[in-house]
C-alpha cells in the first residue's frame, strides 16, 4: 500500500469483481476514499477493448 496514493483516484478489478471488491473494502478501511470498482470484473466488461497487433 505505500506506493498507492490516497490522493489519487484508485481503479480496481479482476476476473469477476469478487478480489477486486474484496481488495476495495480492505483499502476503505485503510483510509483510501476515492476506489472505483469494475462491478462484475472484466468477464461481464462491453465497452471497447485493445486488441493486440
Amino acid at each position: 500500500m505505500k506506493e498507492l496514493r490516497k490522493d489519487q483516484p484508485i481503479y480496481l478489478y479482476c476476473q469477476n469483481g469478487l478480489r477486486s471488491g474484496r481488495a476495495a473494502q480492505m483499502l476503505y478501511r485503510k483510509g483510501y476514499r476515492d476506489l472505483y470498482h469494475l462491478k462484475g470484473g472484466f468477464k461481464t466488461w462491453t465497452g471497447k477493448v485493445k486488441k493486440k497487433a
